[in-house]
């Protein structure tokens, strides 16, 4: 019998624990201490899940000032080093992704972590990404599919906001946390809208650049970035499903943001009017456009 099968508490316990834990580790990412926490090894083992379920392994591996009992820092420092040769695959399945929407006239933007990535708001290792998120146009979305298709891709199930796409040869993935093995789904979206408490709130027309061409587009900005995120947070509070990924990510983003970028976020008008009002580019250039 292992200390976890000896030590679950019932489901009322186990419910504070995970989130004494979770509390724990938001403070560590945020101001992290000199001194570990004085937990159970049921506590520790479950730290490690909570750290999985969040997203947050590779940046503790980094951010924590102690190192706890054995075997709970060689376990971020694996998920760091599977977080990062994921991005190396994640990055090869963007160069193959650009070069075939070029070649198929479809206009797609890399969404969310791509764009994080792409912004140098994290480096390779640092922010773990499950999959690829690609805004398209309605009028592009059957022949994305198409060329998903031809790159090994078959579309697994659908929901009202996205279409997925997992690789046909996929392995099963690992059972706890990243895996480099793990295969990367392509999410493909028509719109970016949450349903949210009381409507649904479509920002789809700010997501766009003014001027997309065939391949991957950025943002339009920064800003553009944000509102995105701030959504998908706001989506996932509404669902209970709000991950401290998605708060570091914020964290991060608003730590580049300038006084021009958050004029345009909080000059956002209402979702229903479509106005994109967007002023700040990024001086940099397209990182998909760059040697094109």
């Amino acid at each position: 019998m292992t200390a976890l099968d000896r030590d679950m508490p019932e489901p009322a316990a186990l419910d504070r624990t995970l989130r004494k834990i979770t509390e724990v580790l938001a403070k560590q990412l945020a101001c992290p201490t000199q001194a570990a926490p004085d937990w159970s090894e049921f506590e520790w083992i479950m730290a490690r899940a909570v750290a999985a379920m969040h997203g947050v392994s590779p940046l503790l591996s980094r951010a924590l000032r102690w190192q706890g009992p054995a075997g709970w820092i060689e376990f971020l420092e694996q998920q760091r080093a599977h977080t990062a040769k994921r991005h190396a695959r994640v990055v090869e399945l963007l160069l193959r992704l650009d070069q075939r929407a070029r070649e198929a006239g479809v206009a797609a933007v890399a969404l969310k972590g791509v764009a994080l990535h792409a912004f140098g708001v994290y480096q390779a290792g640092e922010r773990p990404m499950a999959d690829v998120d690609l805004l398209v146009r309605p009028a592009d979305a059957h022949r994305a599919a198409t060329m998903l298709e031809s790159l090994g891709y078959a579309e697994s199930f659908k929901t009202w906001k996205e279409r997925v796409f997992t690789p046909v040869d996929a392995q099963e993935p690992a059972l706890l946390g990243e895996h480099s093995n793990n295969g990367v789904k392509i999410e493909l979206h028509e719109q970016i809208c949450e349903r949210l408490p009381l409507r649904i709130t479509d920002v789809t027309e700010l997501m766009f650049p003014t001027q997309a061409q065939p391949g991957l587009n950025a943002y339009p900005s920064r800003a553009s970035l944000m509102i995105h995120l701030l959504l998908h947070a706001a989506g996932s509070m509404a669902f209970q499903s709000l991950r401290l990924l998605h708060l570091h990510d914020l964290a991060r983003l608003s730590s580049q943001m300038t006084q021009e970028d958050w004029d345009a976020v909080l000059g956002l008008p209402s979702a229903e009017s479509h106005v994109t009002i967007l002023s700040f580019r990024d001086s940099r250039p397209d990182p998909w456009r760059a040697g094109g």
